[in-house]
């Protein structure tokens, strides 16, 4: 309320920007509308979230989440601070929006959403329900959002007569309005900022950012809206899954991505004691064969299933028989075999404070004796006479 947006802060700005809308907006490319939940959606938990370090990038990726390769080439900045505001990006407990202030180092995005032209779209995975209206329409109540994991910048689009709209799915059709530019004269165009830099008159600063960047899809909501990306294929691959399906293969991937960091933890203490680590998880690899190619990896340490056939086994006779590798896996971390005259070291990190315990089995005399006076035998007893 005090500074405009955006405001200079060393070699980066503060930019109020929207992370998402609340209510219902249209989605004319897939027929369909959109309920955003206010009770859930401007919560103060996911206003925490918002501003708890959001990355901020240049259009969504390709995939369904931010990964390595698009975090590098299109990241340009992060989220320091979440609000709920009214949709003018103004901070208001009675507002119907949530807001971000984004710390912005790209010089390039920074010019790009000084211009105006540019919005926002969050990347959210989220539950819903989908209904068919008596019109046809489908109508989607998003409910728990477990991920929000990221916030784009798009760009506006121009519609077949000639129009400028903008391009995320809470401009509701209208002018791009998911940045607050506080400096920009709306007849002219032109900018007041603290250094009077001005825009060029014809070449659009945001052309810049996209001819930057490489590996830009144009897709401008796929990840509010997985379904997008199926509705832009539908014709081409009819098999493609749609509307709720596409939502549910969703949230099936991120509960098999959730067991799978839940397994890797847990079995990483196990192979701890080893002085080992658990691999990790296999691109594609369901939790299910996750967790037995882990258990192989430890049946040599388990005298009465090292030869059974895990894959063979029911759920619960595998959970049985886990418990059991389990535990012989960490009886045979306390007594190492060694062999004789060799110490071997074993490196284990406490569980509940983190330290690093290192502990040494097998003969002592292996790193004594080096410390002690050599053995020295008699061969011969003098009976005083012999001078020699």
């Amino acid at each position: 309320g005090t500074l405009p947006s955006p405001s200079r802060i060393g070699a980066s700005a503060l930019v109020a920007a929207r992370v998402t809308g609340t209510g219902t907006a249209a989605r004319p490319a897939l027929g369909e509308v959109a309920d955003r939940p206010g009770d859930v959606f401007l919560h103060a938990d996911f206003l925490a979230r918002c501003g708890a370090g959001l990355p901020v990038i240049v259009q969504h990726p390709e995939g369904t989440l931010l990964d390595a390769a698009a975090f590098e080439n299109t990241s340009v900045g992060t989220t320091v601070f979440g609000y709920r505001a009214t949709p003018d990006g103004i901070a208001d407990p009675d507002g119907t929006e949530a807001w971000c202030i984004a710390r912005i180092f790209s010089p390039d995005a920074i010019e790009a959403m000084r211009s105006g032209a540019w919005s926002t779209s969050p990347g959210v995975l989220a539950s819903g329900k989908t209904e068919t209206q008596p019109d046809g329409t489908k109508r989607l109540t998003e409910a728990s959002p477990h991920l929000l994991d990221h916030l784009a910048l798009v760009p506006p689009i121009k519609t077949k007569d000639g129009s400028i709209r903008g391009g995320g799915t809470w401009d509701r059709g209208g002018p791009p309005a998911g940045i607050r530019i506080d400096s920009v004269n709306s007849q002219t165009g032109t900018q007041k900022m603290p250094d009077e830099t001005k825009l060029a008159g014809d070449a659009p600063p945001w052309q810049a950012v996209l001819d930057a960047l490489t590996g830009i899809t144009k897709r401008l909501d796929a990840l509010e809206k997985p379904a997008a990306a199926a509705a832009e294929q539908a014709e081409a691959d009819p098999t493609r899954p749609t509307g709720n399906e596409y939502s549910r293969a969703n949230d099936r991937e991120a509960t098999e991505n959730n067991e799978r960091a839940s397994l890797q933890a847990r079995f990483d203490a196990i192979f701890n004691h080893h002085s080992d680590q658990a691999p990790p998880p296999m691109a594609g690899e369901k939790a299910a064969d996750y967790r037995v190619r882990l258990l192989r990896l430890l049946q040599r340490h388990s005298a009465d299933f090292r030869n059974v056939n895990l894959e063979a086994l029911r759920a619960d006779a595998l959970g049985a028989v886990e418990s059991r590798i389990i535990a012989d896996t960490i009886a045979a971390s306390k007594t190492p075999a060694v062999a004789p005259g060799l110490l071997r070291e074993v490196r284990r990190r406490d569980p509940m404070t983190g330290q690093q315990i290192i502990e040494f089995f097998g003969d002592p005399s292996a790193w004594m004796d080096q410390f002690g006076q050599r053995p020295m035998f008699a061969t011969r007893i003098s009976n005083g006479s012999d001078r020699r």
